[in-house]
């Protein structure tokens, strides 16, 4: 067995669970180690590779190596709570990817030898997306490619009953299923959405779920 092993099992797991395209890579040899079925489907025959899918140039290698610097610099218990987002266009395609990263296997000195990645369509248009954030903190940094550095932007806060209404509607469900789904009544679901409008200063669900991509919630 090999050290991937273990982690190309989980990733498959999570695969057929959530239907959404997953894919292990190592960043030191920019190696697609595992690309779940549901990430290859999205080329009709699989005529497409899994690198091509995937669509992390060296802007985006560049990004996972400057944030390792950041995740190294954390504490074991925060590091738990990291996640790099990127936004790309898929390879020869018009639509947008949304990747979420996260490290999941490391050397001695915290060097990533694997990610995994979540990658499923982007609601966000721009392809100027490369960001982190911790779970712990209200705040998102920016890659700024140029300089190689990171832009803290602060983010308002939503409790946790915000974010699972905003990530239920995004799955789709109604405001009805929401509230079965969440335990709570109508009332509470339609309180949590207007809760949300005010903090994120938008007008409907619609821009809610926009501007929460951007700011990394979802």
């Amino acid at each position: 067995m090999t050290a991937y092993e273990p982690y190309i099992a989980m990733a498959q797991s999570i695969a057929n669970i959530t239907f959404q395209g997953i894919y292990l890579i190592n960043p030191v040899e920019k190696q697609v180690v595992y690309a779940s079925d549901t990430l290859l489907q999205r080329s009709p025959g699989d005529t497409v590779s899994a690198e091509t899918l995937i669509s992390l140039g060296q802007r985006e290698l560049d990004a996972i190596a400057a944030a390792t610097v950041q995740y190294k610099a954390a504490t074991p218990e925060r590091r738990k709570g990291f996640m790099l987002h990127i936004n790309t266009p898929w390879q020869n395609q018009n639509t947008m990817a949304s990747h979420k990263l996260t490290i999941i296997y490391t050397d001695e000195q915290g060097n990533p030898l694997l990610v995994m990645g979540l990658v499923s369509p982007s609601v966000r248009e721009r392809t100027d997306g490369i960001m982190f954030r911790f779970a712990d903190e209200d705040a998102l940094y920016q890659y700024q490619h140029e300089t190689r550095q990171w832009v803290r932007q602060p983010l308002p806060h939503l409790t946790g009953n915000e974010l699972t209404m905003l990530r239920l509607t995004l799955q789709g469900h109604s405001l009805e299923a929401i509230g079965r789904l969440m335990y709570k009544s109508t009332e509470s679901v339609k309180y949590y959405r207007r809760q949300v409008f005010e903090k994120l200063n938008v007008r409907n669900i619609t821009e809610a779920l926009v501007v929460a991509a951007d700011y990394c919630l979802l």
